[in-house]
């Protein structure tokens, strides 16, 4: 509201005062420029920017093409980052469950479970003492073929927490993949993870975490994948021990002489971790082995300084062969006839007893 007084003079005709007149101004009514102080150059500025747009023919429509691709790249940033912090944790969590996974394995070992399982009191009660002290040097069990050394370490071994059983299986030269996959199954092992950020940086050339032990290969091959299993396993190892003070954590690789035959290399690999592993009392391994080439090398190696062949199991005794015949439903008699032809080795009894049995059936 503008108020104007009177024309030409305050006071009027006769010494009255002049009556102030009122105006009130309407926006609409003119331009924005006659009743807005201080617009002009606004104003100026805004048609200066439409002629510009209307001579650049569409560069508003870039401005907004480029404001929506700075948007978009916003958001796949934030989203990137908030799945690369996750990714992180997890694998901060993951790495640390490791060791409790192959902790657990240890503690509750699979039962072994056998219907026709032949007791041998003095065998067993010496493979039991083997793991159950750690006398600072591995042990090597060995015997002929057929003399039930399988049966009985490994029920021993499934009755008795800490103690991890694995066996050699003859596969040519897949030997050692095989055993990386009987050893992975036994002791519950997942590889280490890797977050995205890491495995970036390896492949620029990057390493955050140098292998401890100094070896070099691929790491994806068998042989330096069961040495990454049992540095693990030493960590459980640590961590078992601590949790049960009077026990110890045991590795068993049985038919180990297949190993022998079929990779001498990795053969002494082994070995040479069994006694790392005695000198520095992280665990305890016993092999298992037939006569034969296994024992020899064994013997011939200088890691021998740490190990001892502290069982040898052999056919059974008269009597245990008289009853373990008796239980397959033969008589005395002719269990008598039987063990004057063969051995008393578990094998050849127990083809003799199906060999009876196949008989009496038909």
């Amino acid at each position: 509201m503008i108020r104007f007084l009177g024309f030409p003079s305050a006071v009027g005709v006769g010494g009255s005062a002049v009556r102030p007149v009122t105006y009130r101004l309407q926006p609409g009514r003119f331009p924005r420029r006659y009743h807005t102080l201080g617009d002009k150059s606004k104003f100026n500025s805004g048609h200066q920017q439409k002629q510009s747009g209307k001579k650049n023919g569409g560069s508003n429509h870039g401005d907004e093409w480029r404001q929506t691709v700075q948007g978009l790249f916003r958001k796949l940033s934030i989203g990137l980052c908030s799945y690369g912090t996750l990714e992180f944790l997890y694998t901060i969590w993951f790495n640390h469950q490791r060791p409790l996974w192959m902790l657990e394995k240890m503690e509750n070992p699979e039962p072994f479970e056998m219907k026709e399982f032949f007791p041998r009191p003095d065998v067993q009660q010496r493979i039991d003492a083997l793991l159950k002290r750690h006398n600072g040097q591995y042990d090597v069990i060995v015997g002929p073929r057929g003399t039930g050394k399988t049966t009985v370490v490994r029920k021993m071994a499934a009755e008795t927490s800490g103690v991890v059983y694995v066996y050699i299986h003859d596969a040519g030269d897949k030997t050692v993949l095989k055993l990386e996959k009987e050893l992975r199954s036994a002791l519950g092992w997942w590889p280490k993870k890797k977050s995205s950020f890491e495995a970036l940086a390896g492949l620029m050339g990057v390493n955050f975490a140098e292998d401890p032990s100094g070896r070099s290969g691929d790491q994806d091959e068998p042989d330096m994948v069961i040495i990454q299993m049992l540095d693990d396993f030493a960590h459980a190892a640590h961590r078992f021990e601590e949790r049960h003070k009077h026990k110890i954590a045991v590795v068993v690789f049985d038919n180990i002489n297949v190993l022998a035959k079929q990779s001498p290399s990795f053969f002494s690999v082994l070995q040479g971790i069994a006694k790392e592993a005695a000198d520095r009392r992280l665990f305890k391994v016993i092999f298992v082995s037939s006569d034969g080439r296994a024992p020899s090398l064994f013997q011939a190696a200088s890691a021998w300084s740490r190990g001892a062949i502290s069982l040898r199991i052999d056919c059974l005794s008269h009597d245990d062969a008289l009853k373990f015949l008796q239980q397959g439903s033969i008589n005395k008699a002719k269990a008598e006839e039987i063990l004057k032809k063969c051995p008393a080795r578990i094998l050849d009894l127990k083809i003799m007893c199906m060999k009876k049995i196949g008989q009496s059936m038909r």
